[in-house]
């Protein structure tokens, strides 16, 4: 599809790219891939200079900065129902559009900030479009595919992403070692990616069999529904839990890194960069065999295994010497990386599969709740637990997420 559509040449490059990233043909999935690449390279070009753009360009301090984006956060998370409701009234494409060009102008916005309020207001909008967006964007994927092609597009997208965040990654060590003006062109240009990506996605066409006519998008009614739902809504719940493997790599990785090993400190970029690798070349391996609700408990029992290997070489890190925790470290991230691709194989699958298909939007945004409230909670979790003692936070999170993953696959295999 890809090479009929022009966007690569090379037929032996594009078999191999599409193999390896799990491309699923439909109409317009060239435009998709394109617009996936780019997008997702604008976030992680501007992700890692976040912070510092606030604190050196702007001229904040690091603690207002944390404080807004922590208000920012909490502010979105009352808009993830809503947004659900919305895509339910007026179809997943359309609202996924929307928030591209509401995040374009937010971030836009950001080359305008000169003080903390401005900050506020343009960081909030911003933390809004990407909860809205992320549901929108999972419930258009599971309208463009169905069966094992609707996973095996959703580990997709997980790969394309990472290979786009990669890719931004280096250009924003690019501005990093530049400095000044390039830290307006890094917003600007993550601004001008969601533009591009409107652009290509608006050529896509949703099969008119699976977009649901507005007459049958329900908004209380959905909602009652979903609440009714006892299965439903305790896998939403778990997933605060099961999701705390990434909380773990965002926060405690790097900390644990710097603070309490006695590996060089620029290993933590690097651990972070083969994370993006292993996921780009394996998410869709990992999906493999997983195509119904039968098949998750399996793999949330697989994430609850290798998260223990993963917690046993992090914390075996702190007490060996620096080649030694090297090795440890690279295990334990290799380890944390497929928990990471298998509890999402059974995320992607229940709250998916699981949702009424009239609903697919409020259901998927009462499902991302659960994520939603470990991301707000996860650095204050995190550091509270190294600042009790260094032996508590691995044995912690690991606790957390297989306890939530094994609650998981028992409540996925219940019939309803």
């Amino acid at each position: 599809m890809l090479e009929q559509q022009g966007w690569v040449t090379g037929s032996g490059i594009v078999h191999v790219a599409r193999r390896v990233l799990g491309v699923v043909d439909f109409p317009g999935s060239g435009r998709w891939a394109v617009a996936s690449l780019i997008n997702s390279a604008g976030t992680g070009l501007l992700l890692p200079l976040s912070v510092l753009y606030f604190t050196i360009h702007v001229g904040l301090s690091p603690a207002s900065v944390g404080l807004g984006l922590t208000i920012g956060g909490l502010i979105a998370l009352a808009f993830v129902p809503v947004g659900g409701i919305v895509i339910d009234r007026f179809g997943s494409k359309p609202v996924l559009l929307g928030c591209w060009g509401w995040a374009a102008a937010a971030y836009a916005g950001y080359g305008l900030v000169g003080s903390w309020g401005e900050f506020l207001v343009v960081v909030t909008a911003a933390e809004i479009a990407a909860a809205v967006s992320s549901t929108a964007g999972k419930s258009l994927l599971a309208e463009l595919a169905t069966g094992a092609d609707r996973l095996r597009l959703l580990a997709s997208q997980r790969s394309l992403g990472n290979l786009g965040y990669g890719v931004g990654g280096v250009l924003a060590t690019a501005a990093l070692a530049i400095g000044g003006v390039a830290y307006d062109g890094v917003v600007y240009g993550d601004a001008l990616t969601f533009v591009v990506a409107i652009v290509l996605v608006c050529g896509v066409p949703v099969p008119s069999g699976r977009a649901l006519a507005g007459e049958r998008r329900g908004t209380a009614g959905g909602l009652r529904l979903v609440l009714a739902d006892r299965r439903y809504l305790a896998l939403s719940a778990l997933d605060f839990l099961t999701t705390f493997q990434d909380g773990a790599l965002a926060v405690a990785l790097p900390l644990w890194v710097v603070l309490h090993t006695q590996a060089p400190r620029a290993l933590a970029g690097i651990l972070f960069t083969i994370n993006t690798a292993v996921v780009v070349l394996f998410q869709v391996r990992a999906t493999a065999g997983v195509s119904s609700i039968a098949d998750v408990p399996r793999t949330y029992r697989r994430g609850a295994v290798v998260m223990v290997g993963c917690a046993a070489a992090y914390l075996s890190a702190h007490y060996v010497g620096e080649a030694a925790a090297v090795t440890l470290l690279v295990v334990a991230l290799v380890l944390h990386t497929a928990t990471e691709m298998f509890v999402s194989a059974g995320e992607w699958t229940a709250s998916v599969e699981l949702a009424d298909d009239a609903h697919r939007g409020i259901y998927l945004s009462i499902y991302r709740l659960g994520y939603s409230v470990q991301d707000a909670l996860a650095p204050l979790i995190v550091t509270t637990l190294l600042a009790i003692g260094t032996v508590w936070l691995w044995p912690v999170l690991a606790l957390a997420v297989c306890s939530g993953a094994l609650a998981s696959a028992v409540i996925a295999g219940r019939v309803r």
